[in-house]
């Protein structure tokens, strides 16, 4: 998925080849956060994705949003919130 959608995300935040290969999945996330959030402020940007991207950049948040909060990881959140 990385892959396909280098070139709108490196063209939407004007990234260098070094910058994504680097990216992490929690980057990735932030990328794709900050492009939608340009969307819905009607920022300018260099926007070349296909639906086909725009979908699998919403599915990486969507991971990212529900997949990391696990009961184990929610049980550990919240023990160090009661401390």
């Amino acid at each position: 998925m990385k892959d396909e959608l280098k070139q709108p995300m490196m063209a939407a935040l004007k990234m260098t080849d070094e910058e994504y290969k680097r990216a992490d999945f929690h980057d990735f996330n932030y990328y794709a956060d900050t492009i939608r959030a340009m969307r819905f402020e009607g920022v300018e940007f260099n926007d070349t994705f296909t639906f086909e991207q725009w979908l699998h950049a919403l599915q990486v948040q969507k991971i990212y949003l529900s997949e990391r909060f696990t009961k184990d990881t929610r049980d550990l959140m919240l023990s160090r919130i009661m401390r």
